[in-house]
């Protein structure tokens, strides 16, 4: 998401409850300038590849502003529970990449042979970032240029960061919440997911899934700090 008029910049990882941020930025600071189609379509890329543009594409797009300087904001979430939610939002889809290697390799969909096709897809380097499953998770890549005074929110603390960078930058008061555990078990339950979703992701690993995550999402891990 990108505002020109107050100069904010949102680099949106995926899964991330970004969209949730996007809708609160629009309701509280840009309804009342912004067509909300237009908002939709063109400032948040929304049904686009540029709903999730990484940094150094906002700064190749965007030639003549110099965003840089402007305000930058960014959720990263947990590697392992970022792996996690992609595995439900891949799987609940129905026929993707995912599903058809599945069947191509004669595999059931499970957590497990979701870690072997991002296993599969790290051995692929693209020529330049391509936003398939495994590099979508790549959350250093999102970030790689910005200024270090780019607040960087943990989902795991997502209520707390929001409400204060909409107080710190925006000189508004919000009172932002997710979604509780009530609320998470009954959106579980109502989703047509393959397998029924824990709401601790931990509850989906073993060790050895745990050792490939550590293994592919190493430099990650090491750059955040992430801990299982």
């Amino acid at each position: 998401m990108i505002d020109l008029i107050n100069q904010v910049v949102y680099i949106h990882v995926p899964r991330t409850g970004g969209s949730n941020f996007c809708h609160e930025y629009y309701q509280r600071v840009l309804h009342h300038a912004v067509d909300k189609e237009i908002y939709k379509q063109y400032i948040v890329g929304h049904g686009t590849i540029h709903k999730h543009l990484i940094y150094a594409e906002y700064i190749e797009i965007y030639i003549g502003h110099d965003i840089d300087k402007f305000n930058q904001v960014c959720i990263i979430r947990n590697i392992y529970d970022l792996v996690v939610s992609t595995f439900f939002q891949t799987s609940e889809r129905g026929t993707t990449f995912y599903t058809k290697w599945c069947s191509d390799n004669g595999m059931g969909i499970s957590f497990e042979s979701w870690i072997r096709y991002l296993e599969m897809l790290a051995t692929i380097v693209p020529v330049r970032f391509q936003k398939n499953q495994w590099r979508s998770m790549l959350q250093s890549e999102y970030l790689a240029g910005c200024r270090e005074e780019c607040m960087v929110i943990n989902y795991d603390n997502y209520s707390n960061g929001i409400n204060k960078w909409f107080s710190d930058t925006c000189n508004i008061q919000t009172d932002i919440q997710r979604t509780p555990t009530p609320g998470l078990i009954k959106q579980y339950k109502s989703a047509t997911y393959p397998i029924p979703r824990p709401t601790d992701y931990r509850d989906m690993y073993t060790d050895e899934t745990k050792k490939s995550i550590d293994y592919l999402f190493r430099e990650e891990i090491d750059i955040f700090e992430f801990m299982f």
